[in-house]
C-alpha cells in the first residue's frame, strides 16, 4: 500500500513506497502555492462525488485545497494544479467522507476534525468532493484538540484522535457496514457489479 502524509510546520507531503524504510519523495507544498502549514490529507474514496482527488486541510488558515496526482516516472507522484477552494474554519486536522446511507446522512457528506475548536464538523459535499459550507452541522463538540480521522473499512465506524490534555482515540458507533459485494458503492448489488469486476479482470498491478 502507498502511503501519503503531511508534515506540520515544514509543510510537505512526503510519500512512502512499499516496502521502504523511509520518505522516497518530499513535495514543499509552500512551492505550490499552498499556504502554510498543512494539517488534514485524504483522497476522495471510490464512490463520492470527485472520486481520486487530493484534498488538503490548512490548520494555519484553516483553507481547504482541491488538487490531482500524476505518476512521475519514478514510482511516485507530483502534485498537480492546486486550486484553494473555501475556508472551513477551526483548523481542519483530519476528514473523512460519509456516504448518503449512512443515518442522519441523507447526502454524501464530509466530516472534519477541527483542532482549534474543538469539534468534528459535517458538511455535504458538491460535485468535486469540496466542503459545502452552508451546510455545516455540529457532529461532535466540547473536544480538546480534535485531529486525525479514519473510516474502519470492515465496520464503517468513526475514528479520530484528540491531542493536548485528554490524548485519547475516539469511536462513534452507529454508521452502517459496508457491503464488500458493492464494489461500485451504489448501495445496491446487482449486475453493475458484475460489470465493475469484469471490467477490471486480469493481473493485479505490482
Amino acid at each position: 500500500m502507498f502511503f501519503f502524509y503531511t508534515t506540520y510546520v515544514t509543510h510537505t507531503v512526503g510519500q512512502i513506497k512499499p516496502g521502504s524504510t523511509g520518505p522516497d519523495k518530499i513535495i514543499d507544498l509552500g512551492s505550490l502555492g499552498i499556504s502554510a502549514s498543512c494539517g488534514a490529507m485524504m483522497f476522495v474514496p471510490d464512490g463520492f462525488a470527485g472520486a481520486g482527488r487530493l484534498k488538503i486541510g490548512i490548520y494555519s488558515t484553516s483553507g481547504w485545497y482541491d488538487m490531482t496526482v500524476t505518476p512521475d516516472g519514478s514510482g511516485t507522484f507530483d502534485i498537480v494544479d492546486p486550486a484553494y477552494i473555501t475556508n472551513t474554519g477551526g483548523g481542519p486536522e483530519g476528514a473523512v467522507y460519509i456516504a448518503d446511507y449512512n443515518p442522519k446522512f441523507d447526502v454524501d457528506s464530509l466530516l472534519i476534525s477541527r483542532y482549534a475548536s474543538g469539534d468534528v464538523i459535517a458538511y455535504e459535499i458538491d460535485t468535486n468532493g469540496d466542503p459545502l459550507i452552508a451546510t455545516q452541522r455540529t457532529f461532535i463538540s466540547g473536544l480538546v484538540g480534535a485531529m486525525g480521522a479514519a473510516i474502519d473499512p470492515e465496520t464503517g465506524q468513526f475514528l479520530f484522535s484528540t491531542f493536548g490534555g485528554t490524548n485519547h482515540v475516539v469511536l462513534v458507533k452507529g454508521f452502517t457496514t459496508p457491503c464488500p459485494a458493492d464494489v461500485n458503492f451504489d448501495n445496491v448489488v446487482n449486475i453493475d457489479d458484475i460489470f465493475t469486476v469484469l471490467g477490471l479482470w486480469g493481473p493485479c498491478p505490482e
